[in-house]
């Protein structure tokens, strides 16, 4: 297969995934459907003592966004709000966008 047909390949199998596995959740103020992986549950020291907390990896469909995510950007979904602490490197993940989210933002 030549580099433009893999490339198409791989788009339709994410846009597939997305459908079938895919989250809704509301990022820069519109809905869109994203993958999560499983909460990862963390202690952390927090000012007072420990806190218990979860972080997501969270992926997004390059299409579907005009920008890539930023840090300190905020997505909702389950009726609360997380917070982008880190963003994976594009080059192993082409099609998609990876970070890291943590409870926690910006009340609305």
């Amino acid at each position: 297969m030549n580099p433009t047909s893999i490339a198409s390949f791989r788009s339709q199998s994410l846009c597939v995934q997305y459908s079938a596995h895919g989250v809704s959740v509301a990022f820069r103020a519109a809905a869109i459907i994203v993958l999560l992986s499983v909460v990862r549950v963390s202690l952390d020291m927090d000012m007072g003592g420990i806190s218990a907390g979860g972080e997501y990896t969270c992926r997004f469909l390059a299409s579907s966004l005009s920008t890539p995510p930023q840090r300190g950007e905020q997505v909702a979904f389950n009726g609360r709000r997380y917070t982008i602490k880190e963003l994976k490197d594009t080059i192993s993940t082409p099609g998609e966008f990876v970070c890291v989210i943590q409870p926690g933002g910006k009340t609305a």
